[in-house]
């Protein structure tokens, strides 16, 4: 009788853990959905429209025809980073990061959305998350100067300046012309107590904005690096492309030979 029960239980918990383990299996997501041509082309036109009410300063409306592009077609990436941009600079916080990260999870290698979430968290003071962000966002752009700076400012804000010092370095290794940058290098010695340092950076500083040579960062839209623009498409997937490619050739020798003699 004993035995009886014990088979019966053990066939009751063997069903029970096999139920449970038939509800945990994730469910496969559905594939992207597929876009029409002429959605695809709706989809284009209403984002290069936002990108004008961008430029123009009109945040909302921009907003808004971003948010009908990602309608149109769902699989347009750069319209929901652009609807973010557009959210952050009319202060929707929450909205704009929700675009942020989505972006970047569809996308983990666009440095666009990493450095654009890392601007967002700075601002409303969530430093470990902006460090992060911003590493990511340089890792992925090392050839851009303001990755470098606002990766150095975030660290800087969180009390790490000596690594501060280093990136503010970087940046200024790729545009030695970086005013922030060296803002931002007077500042990490004069928390780490280095004041001859702190005056030969505040003094470049200075220099580098009376002479014009270099423009320091804001908050404005426009001034917070290359990446933080929105983005024009053309029909294809990515941005759209300079329209006139400029080539610059070293034509010194040629005005030598064409110089007629004396």
């Amino acid at each position: 009788m004993k035995t009886s029960l014990r088979v019966i239980a053990i066939i009751l918990l063997l069903g029970f853990t096999i139920t449970l383990l038939a509800g945990a299996t994730p469910q496969k997501s559905e594939p992207a959905k597929a876009v029409s041509a002429a959605d695809r082309s709706e989809a284009v036109r209403l984002n290069n429209l936002g990108t004008a009410y961008v430029n123009q300063q009109v945040f909302e409306k921009a907003a808004n025809y971003f948010r009908q592009a990602v309608q149109a077609d769902p699989n347009l990436v750069f319209a929901r980073l652009n609807e973010g941009i557009a959210l952050a600079n009319s202060q929707k916080t929450e909205e704009a990061k929700a675009a942020f990260e989505e972006v970047v999870k569809r996308e983990p290698e666009n440095p666009r959305g990493w450095y654009n979430l890392g601007l967002l968290d700075k601002s409303i003071g969530d430093g470990k998350a902006a460090i992060e962000a911003f590493q990511k966002a340089s890792q992925l752009a090392p050839n851009d100067a303001d990755a470098a700076y606002f990766l150095g400012m975030a660290m800087l804000q969180d009390g790490q300046n000596e690594a501060a010092v280093l990136v503010f370095q970087r940046a200024l290794k790729l545009n030695p012309f970086h005013a922030s940058a060296e803002f931002g290098l007077a500042r990490a010695y004069r928390n780490l107590g280095q004041m001859d340092q702190a005056k030969v950076h505040q003094i470049s500083f200075d220099h580098i904005r009376k002479a014009k040579l270099g423009s320091p960062i804001t908050l404005a839209y426009g001034d917070q690096g290359p990446l933080s623009l929105v983005v024009t498409v053309n029909g294809g997937e990515g941005e759209a492309a300079a329209p006139i490619p400029v080539k610059f050739v070293d034509a010194s020798s040629a005005i030598a030979v064409s110089r007629p003699p004396r």
